[in-house]
């Protein structure tokens, strides 16, 4: 009799230690998913840091440009407008050269504006 309950109760605690290891081996499954999603976003993650260092550059170059292309538009700009006071006072023609600078003004100003016209002012 002793040895049944013995041998009971030996089969019960080896029940309890394959569900302890199933429990044990399910949990280590569940770790190592777990693992490699947090591996895979941590990629993603440094893929996304690249991406937005690129494009980062790729607005510090544009800005350069845009500075740069403001700066040439102010020259320009100035420049046309000294040869038109040249030409004006040259010519002594005042209406139709009035005109030609106006529409050369405009001209220059929708090119800087992207299109948006500012309203002429007289020549001095």
């Amino acid at each position: 009799m002793e040895s049944l309950l013995t041998e009971v109760s030996s089969l019960k605690h080896e029940v309890e230690l394959r569900k302890k290891e199933q429990l044990l081996e399910r949990q280590s499954e569940q770790l190592s998913v777990s693992q490699r999603v947090m591996e895979e976003q941590e990629e993603q993650l440094s893929v996304s840091q690249r991406v937005m260092e690129e494009q980062e550059e790729q607005l510090e170059e544009v800005s350069k440009e845009l500075q740069h292309t403001e700066r040439q538009n102010s020259r320009l700009r100035l420049s046309m407008e000294k040869m038109l006071e040249e030409s004006d006072y040259n010519r002594g023609d005042g209406g139709s050269l009035q005109q030609d600078r106006a529409a050369l003004l405009r001209t220059l100003m929708e090119a800087e504006g992207g299109g948006q016209q500012r309203p002429s002012s007289s020549p001095p």
